[in-house]
């Protein structure tokens, strides 16, 4: 069985004493699928003469695997998920102690049916380059024998060919377009001139649109009502609640953004339902474009609100579009409205120039059941670009 004085301990202990009791051992044992309170198969890494040096990634024996102000010979372990990560560190820490003028051995490791591992590896890689693409995007003009002066800085070796020699250590250099930019290092941005574009541009303008959202948002706020962001695409089951048309998206990875949202209602008494210990009375408002469910396909910007109270109603509801309306100086009226998701008689559809631009009302007790409301909920929504005439 195995058996060491662990790092910190003065006393022997088996594997399974450490991965059940040592401090460092009950913390990490987990990263060993196999290993576990009750034993099971853990590295082991030993010296010639059999003495254990380190029960990785657990911890270093006492005495041999201790190190001291005054160790001088260092045996690295590094230990990982994926080889090439570790493989990657290793080849780093290497770089590093060289840097420091402290001279590398390397291991070489054996593998059952594969041919054996030389770590660290100091050797450098090839990735391939092309002198015009580094000019072109540096919109300079260095000469291919020139190159390698610049890359030399950043420890990058031109070999003259299409070839760059990378090393080791440089993990983060995967293509040229990394190389061009060592290579904006090594010039030294100070150095790369500015030159006159052939672009043309004009004076920009706000568009109508987005100025109308923001003073409707504006006025949403001086009612009280707290801004909030849903998605564009949703739930079709959160959808079918408001209308029975739902537009789906292709290939959609999940069904709970597998829809485009025809309503900003659905995506309000969402974010309601997930606030319902909040404390009451939560009011909420969103502006945000929604797609219509049926053909033609047709975009408009949205204003929707909801609330949820103990006293909320249709009278609530009202008060929130009227007052809103009335700020923006829009002239409308109202007739009865027969969406499904709200009360019958409790609703309202909102005309302005004689078409419908919106609506609002008392929520459905089917619905407030369906997102599981203890409460009353008011809603509703206008139609931005309607609004606007």
């Amino acid at each position: 069985d195995l058996t060491f004085v662990p790092l910190g301990g003065d006393q022997p202990m088996t594997g399974r004493q450490i991965l059940r009791s040592h401090p460092k051992g009950k913390l990490f044992s987990r990263t060993l699928p196999k290993a576990g309170p009750q034993g099971g198969l853990v590295p082991v890494l030993r010296d010639a003469s059999g003495k254990v040096l380190s029960l990785p990634p657990i911890t270093n024996a006492a005495g041999v695997g201790e190190v001291t102000p005054t160790t001088r010979n260092l045996f690295i372990d590094v230990t990982g998920i994926t080889q090439k990560t570790v493989l990657e560190m290793i080849n780093i820490l290497a770089h590093n102690f060289l840097d420091a003028g402290s001279p590398v051995k390397t291991v070489t490791v054996e593998r059952d049916g594969a041919a054996p591992l030389v770590t660290p590896s100091l050797d450098r890689r090839p990735v391939l380059f092309s002198a015009r693409f580094l000019n072109e995007m540096l919109g300079t003009a260095i000469a291919k024998a020139d190159l390698g002066r610049y890359l030399s800085r950043m420890d990058l070796e031109v070999t003259g060919t299409q070839e760059i020699r990378i090393p080791s250590y440089r993990t983060d250099i995967f293509s040229e377009i990394d190389i061009a930019g060592d290579l904006m290092v090594a010039i030294g941005l100070h150095n790369l001139q500015a030159e006159p574009t052939a672009l043309r541009f004009h004076t920009g303008a706000s568009d109508p649109l987005r100025d109308f959202v923001l003073s409707v948002g504006d006025q949403a706020q001086r009612m009280g009502l707290m801004e909030v962001k849903s998605f564009v695409l949703t739930d079709p089951e959160i959808l079918s609640g408001f209308t029975p048309d739902t537009r789906l998206t292709a290939n959609a990875k999940s069904r709970s953004f597998s829809a485009v949202r025809s309503t900003i209602q659905a995506g309000l008494l969402e974010i309601l339902s997930r606030n319902i210990s909040a404390p009451k009375p939560i009011n909420i408002y969103e502006t945000g474009e929604v797609v219509s469910p049926t053909d033609p396909v047709t975009e408009s910007f949205y204003w929707g609100f909801a609330s949820l109270d103990a006293r909320a109603s249709f009278a609530t509801a009202k008060a929130y579009v009227q007052t809103l309306l009335k700020a923006l100086q829009i002239p409308y009226e109202l007739e009865a409205c027969t969406a499904a998701h709200y009360i019958p008689g409790r609703a309202a559809t909102v005309l302005v120039n004689g078409q419908g631009a919106g609506h609002f009302g008392e929520i459905h007790p089917a619905l407030l059941s369906q997102f599981s409301f203890p409460e009353p909920v008011c809603s509703g929504e206008l139609d931005c670009r309607r609004l606007m005439g």
